[in-house]
């Protein structure tokens, strides 16, 4: 206690201090903080007063298991008589009421400008909305603007200022309107101040300081243009080592959850009966999980497209291929969801939130849609026709252009169709009771349209979003992921993954300053200058192959090289021998790179070590 007042049991006594203690006029909080001596209370905690909820009794999940509820009623209903509900326009939360709003933000001279810069955001983003009842769908759904139009200058400084300094960082006392200024108008804002206010405020108080330190470092090294550490400390946060089995990967995973399911502590990962663990497993243990939940037998994805892979033991192996990301795929009205289906969403939810809180990346090309519903307040909705065709256009752009085309059919060519309320492609599904032996006509497109698009986009897959967002609510809550977009989400999630951004990060400028050399190499060695100049000319598969040898991931984080942490060390290898392979420590982000005689003899080595990426063969 301090000054008779009780604190929380989670605070640090820095968060005490700054909270409770008010410095004298003309005196800063931190010399006041440093100079003063303050006193702090300390007694045991009563039976009664202890109100720890069981990690079985969840209070979110159990909302969620209600909403299931909620949406099997809705369901049932237009299974039997296939009309929606009337729509809301995704309009209206742009045009919130004054009393949802907090009393502070309420009496802000800013208020209305404000209130008008969201509208007018609302508009661009969804314009299509206005014309909800024209005869014609869309063509396409993009924005009128560019987002980057509505970043403001001066609110990004006023928040930067606050979130560099670090006694706020540290006791997690910001003003208040900088949580009311973000979550209000997020696109105020550029993308990486949204990423330092999730990792500085919305993570907790020890890793709010372990990515204090680490973004300073980041910062000086890209100031400076080399990749020289700066010498300082790292904070150190909890570390809970967990050990999963290559051949039994979901089971061993599931099972370590479970043991650790509401733990903050940062994961740590080792195979079973391989040596090797920390940093550089736990990225590889992030990869082959991502690559279990493709398989095409666990029936979790939208789509039919499959690729098959041979495994290391022989095993060939079916994966779902999804070229526009992976989406759940739709149960049939009439069915229920397995236990196991929604055992595998939960899983990848809780998965989920600890790669962005520990700062891993994810290998799953995961769909706009799937993150869009992840981040929304209310997933599943009953939004108007053109906000679902804008999500379908997403989802599916060779479906929407066929329902499109279908909207544009005459009367006559009608007759010669005989399409019935199925869903495309998969004529076992049917969109109303009875819809096997009902004929879509011009009169009824529209229903067809908007019922595909309803099983599809929510009744058909509500189960598993509340499973996925209920194993992500284990760990973090899913509304701080709000003040993000689909892309900006999937970067968080799975790191750089677009051709605009590996052409920035790939290019030999930026490959040079990010390396280290060390143990013998500079940056004017040959061997330097050859690897930064065959990097920069490999193809995507090449890149994510190198990326993995070298830290255990094949994607980079968001920044690319220059935020490798620790960053990218090249070292010289004691062998003189050109056909030693080169070799790498995934933990430490390092390479040892032998000193060969020419680039074409380094450049097919390199080429050769980076194919056998599956594993530490080459540590």
């Amino acid at each position: 206690m301090i000054d008779n007042a009780p604190l929380p049991s989670d605070w640090s006594v820095l968060q005490a201090l700054v909270a409770h203690v008010q410095p004298p006029p003309g005196q800063s909080l931190g010399t006041f903080l440093l100079l003063r001596s303050h006193q702090l209370f300390y007694r045991s905690v009563s039976p009664s007063e202890q109100t720890q909820t069981p990690l079985s009794v969840n209070p979110k999940v159990l909302l969620k298991d209600t909403a299931m509820e909620c949406d099997k009623t809705i369901n049932d209903k237009i299974w039997k008589e296939g009309l929606l509900p009337p729509p809301s326009s995704p309009l209206l939360p742009f045009l919130c009421s004054l009393s949802s709003l907090p009393d502070s933000l309420l009496s802000d001279p800013s208020l209305s400008a404000l209130q008008l810069l969201r509208i007018l955001f609302g508009l661009n983003q969804h314009w299509f909305c206005l014309f909800e009842d024209h005869p014609n769908l869309p063509t396409t759904f993009d924005p009128i603007l560019p987002a980057n139009v509505f970043t403001s200058a001066k609110l990004s400084s006023k928040v930067t200022r606050q979130l560099s300094d670090f006694i706020s960082v540290a006791a997690q006392q910001f003003p208040h309107w900088t949580k009311e200024l973000v979550n209000f108008v997020p696109f105020a804002f550029p993308f990486s101040l949204r990423r330092s206010y999730l990792c500085l405020v919305c993570l907790g108080r020890d890793r709010a300081v372990y990515n204090f330190v680490r973004q300073s470092e980041s910062d000086q090294r890209e100031s400076a243009g080399s990749a020289e550490p700066s010498g300082r400390v790292a904070h150190r946060i909890e570390r809970r080592k967990v050990e999963v089995q290559r051949d039994a990967l979901v089971q061993s995973t599931l099972k370590a959850v479970n043991a650790n399911l509401g733990d903050r502590a940062l994961l740590e990962v080792s195979f079973s009966g391989e040596a090797g663990s920390g940093f550089g497993p736990t990225l590889e243990f992030y990869t082959v999980i991502s690559r279990e939940f493709q398989k095409a037998d666990l029936a979790m994805w939208y789509g039919k497209e499959t690729t098959k892979e041979e495994d290391a033991d022989g095993t060939s192996t079916e994966y779902i291929r999804c070229p526009f990301g992976l989406f759940p795929r739709a149960l049939l009205p009439s069915s229920a969801p397995s236990p196991s289906l929604l055992l595998h969403f939960r899983l990848l939810g809780r998965l989920l939130a600890q790669s962005l809180s520990d700062s891993r990346l994810f290998d799953l090309p995961l769909s706009p849609v799937l993150l869009l519903f992840l981040s929304s307040p209310s997933p599943f909705p009953c939004v108007s026709t053109s906000a679902h065709l804008s999500l379908l256009h997403q989802l599916d752009p060779h479906l929407f252009t066929s329902l499109h085309n279908l909207s544009l059919t005459s009367e006559e060519d009608f007759l010669h169709l005989e399409t019935s309320f199925t869903l495309p492609g998969e004529e076992s599904f049917e969109l109303l009771q009875g819809g096997g032996c009902k004929q879509v006509t011009k009169h009824n497109v529209k229903q067809f349209i908007q019922l595909v698009s309803f099983w599809l986009l929510s009744g058909g897959v509500s189960a598993q979003f509340h499973a996925l967002r209920s194993g992500f609510s284990h760990l973090l809550d899913p509304s701080l992921l709000c003040i993000f977009v689909p892309a900006e989400l999937d970067e968080l999630f799975c790191g750089c993954g677009s051709s605009q951004s590996s052409q920035k990060n790939w290019n030999p400028i930026a490959i040079a300053q990010a390396i280290k050399p060390d143990h013998g190499y500079t940056h004017d060695s040959p061997q330097i200058k050859w690897l930064v100049s065959q990097l920069s000319s490999f193809d995507r598969e090449q890149q994510r192959n190198f990326v993995q040898f070298v830290t255990g991931s094949p994607r980079l984080p968001v920044g690319g090289f220059s935020a490798l942490s620790p960053p990218l060390t090249v070292a010289r290898k004691s062998s003189a021998d050109d056909s030693e392979l080169p070799s790498a420590m995934t933990c430490l982000n390092y390479l040892k790179l032998p000193p060969y005689s020419s680039f074409e003899v380094q450049s097919s080595r390199v080429l050769l070590a980076i194919s056998h990426n599956k594993c530490f063969f080459l540590s």
